[in-house]
């Protein structure tokens, strides 16, 4: 099936709320990137998708320094309106493993 390039929008945002994320983040960069863009929208479903896409245990190491007031205030908000009906046992691994991040790096001296 020939698909024509100026009639396929499988790429394109359907609507101004749409985000495009990267759902097989390979490192933290590539996750931060996503939620850069789901959190520079306000867009609650697209950082549950992206938290939905990767395993628990990684969220740590991938958020490292990320986890600010304004990361932490989406990433609860997504869990409780987008995750946590549908499953609870991987919001509450997700928050498990959320606290185990470290915000800040610690040098003795």
């Amino acid at each position: 099936v020939d698909v024509d390039p100026a009639q396929d929008d499988s790429m394109t945002p359907r609507s101004e709320d749409d985000v495009s994320i990267h759902l097989s983040p390979a490192d933290a960069y590539e996750f931060g990137q996503s939620l850069n863009a789901a959190r520079s929208r306000g867009n609650a479903a697209a950082c549950a998708d992206l938290l939905s896409s990767v395993e628990p245990e990684r969220l740590p190491g991938l958020l490292g320094n990320q986890l600010d007031g304004q990361v932490m205030g989406l990433v609860v908000r997504a869990l409780d309106e987008h995750l946590l009906a549908r499953d609870p046992g991987r919001v509450y691994e997700i928050l498990r493993h959320l606290h185990t991040a470290e915000r800040f790096q610690h040098t003795d001296v």
